[in-house]
C-alpha cells in the first residue's frame, strides 16, 4: 500500500478552511459630502476647457448645462451626468468629456480628503 500524499489520508474526511474575507480598514468613510459638509471644497487643477462642438459654432449657437460630479478623495472624477442643459442636445457630450478627465485638489473635512458631491456649470460662449 502506498502511503499518503501530503498529509492525505484516503478515506478520511479533510478538514476545510474558508478563504479569509479580504477586510476594509477601519474607519473608511464612504460617504459623498456636499459643500456646505466640508471644510474645504474641491477645487479644480488647471482649467477644465471642453471642445465646442462644430455644429454649434457654425449656427452661433452658444448655451449652458449643469452637471453633478462625484469627486474622490484623490481629486479623480468618479461619475458625472447631465443635470440640466440649453439647448438640450448639443453641448452634453463635449462636456462630459471634458469633465471626466478634470482633475481636482480633493474636498477637505476635519484636515483629510473627503470624497465631494457637487453641481458644476458650464458656459458655451462663442468668442469675439
Amino acid at each position: 500500500m502506498a502511503a499518503p500524499v501530503s498529509g492525505v489520508v484516503p478515506g478520511r474526511r479533510q478538514p476545510t478552511m474558508a478563504a479569509p474575507l479580504p477586510a476594509l480598514p477601519l474607519g473608511v468613510d464612504d460617504t459623498w459630502y456636499q459643500a456646505r459638509q466640508v471644510d474645504v471644497q474641491a477645487r479644480v487643477i488647471g482649467r477644465i476647457a471642453p471642445a465646442y462642438p462644430d455644429a454649434a459654432r457654425r449656427r452661433s449657437q452658444e448655451g449652458t448645462l449643469r452637471a453633478m460630479l462625484k469627486i474622490d478623495d484623490l481629486g479623480r472624477v468618479q461619475s458625472v451626468e447631465v443635470v440640466e442643459a440649453q439647448p438640450p442636445g448639443v453641448f452634453e457630450e463635449a462636456a462630459l468629456e471634458a469633465l471626466r478627465q478634470a482633475r481636482f485638489r480633493p474636498a477637505m473635512k476635519d484636515g483629510r480628503p473627503v470624497r465631494f458631491q457637487a453641481t458644476l456649470r458650464v458656459d458655451f460662449k462663442l468668442e469675439d
